[in-house]
């Protein structure tokens, strides 16, 4: 009798095993659809109707939450969107209550970014960097959390010519930079949030060995921008033959990584230039490249 109760009871728990793995590849299926629904352009309607199904089938999936906030997130992009940002959050905060994941943490700090932007609402900032804070008390190492926190302070700082926002987002990309020396990205943030901070407080080579030691690393990946950038803090800094260096550099390397536009209209109009624009090496610069 007590053999024949394990046998049963050991049944019991591979029937419930075996349910409940049909009923997760169900639910997985069922997310597929609403990914393939939301390429086709299908309404928020539809896919919600299909993930609805899914979480049905299998409710302590986090990840099936994490895809419902993404998509909804993406619509939300798409169509300028409240309401569904709004409900990417829900999303997400579902998810994580399932599951503490980094990436969902960041996803939710994204779409926080573009509800902000939409909203035209700081305070929503600073929900996003309680996010990314999450997002790294779980994973000290999510390199993306410090990388999106850098970014998003430094357009704030700029935004309202802030100089602790600029401090702040070097704050983070040093982060970064602890995990990914190499990190471009870092690198060229934090080269031009030094540029504006020693700008702003009127001391140009405060934050020069910094910035020179970012953009080196930057350039010598491929940046067009950090090359130009060395340009204008060396004229900044009255240092006259790395301006002129680092300007001509800029212009006749075949960098990979290319600026927008680099043009001479652009170089006149450019202030940083202006205490090296009587010099004779800077008119031979723009006569020898620019017609």
């Amino acid at each position: 009798m007590k053999h024949l109760f394990f046998v049963l009871l050991l049944s019991f728990g591979l029937s419930s095993y075996a349910q409940e793995t049909e009923n997760k590849v169900r639910a997985e299926s069922l997310a597929a659809m609403a990914v393939g629904k939301e390429a086709e352009g299908g309404s928020m309607d539809e896919i919600s109707a299909i993930l609805e199904e899914a979480v049905k089938a299998a409710p302590s999936h986090a990840d099936l939450y994490a895809i419902w906030g993404f998509l909804a997130m993406k619509r939300a992009e798409k169509d300028s969107d409240t309401g569904l940002y709004e409900m990417s959050f829900e999303k997400f905060n579902k998810s994580v209550q399932l599951k503490q994941s980094p990436e969902v943490y960041g996803l939710w700090a994204g779409a926080l970014i573009f509800y902000a932007n939409l909203k035209k609402d700081d305070s929503v900032y600073e929900e996003c960097f309680d996010k990314l804070q999450k997002a790294v008390d779980v994973n000290p190492r999510f390199i993306q959390a410090y990388l999106v926190w850098g970014q998003t302070l430094l357009k704030l700082a700029m935004d309202k010519n802030d100089a602790e926002l600029y401090k702040q987002s070097i704050e983070k990309y040093n982060k970064v930079l602890e995990l990914d020396t190499n990190s471009l990205d870092a690198n060229t943030g934090k080269g031009f949030a030094c540029l504006r901070l020693g700008k702003m407080e009127k001391d140009h080579t405060k934050y020069g060995e910094e910035l020179v030691s970012s953009y080196l690393k930057a350039e010598q990946q491929g940046s067009q921008s950090a090359a130009y950038n060395l340009a204008c803090y060396y004229s900044l800094a009255k240092e006259k033959e790395e301006a002129h260096k680092w300007l001509e550099k800029s212009i006749v390397k075949q960098y990979p990584i290319k600026m927008d536009v680099l043009d001479k209209k652009r170089i006149e109009a450019d202030e940083d230039f202006n205490n090296i624009r009587r010099d004779k090496k800077y008119k031979e610069i723009l006569t020898t490249y620019f017609n």
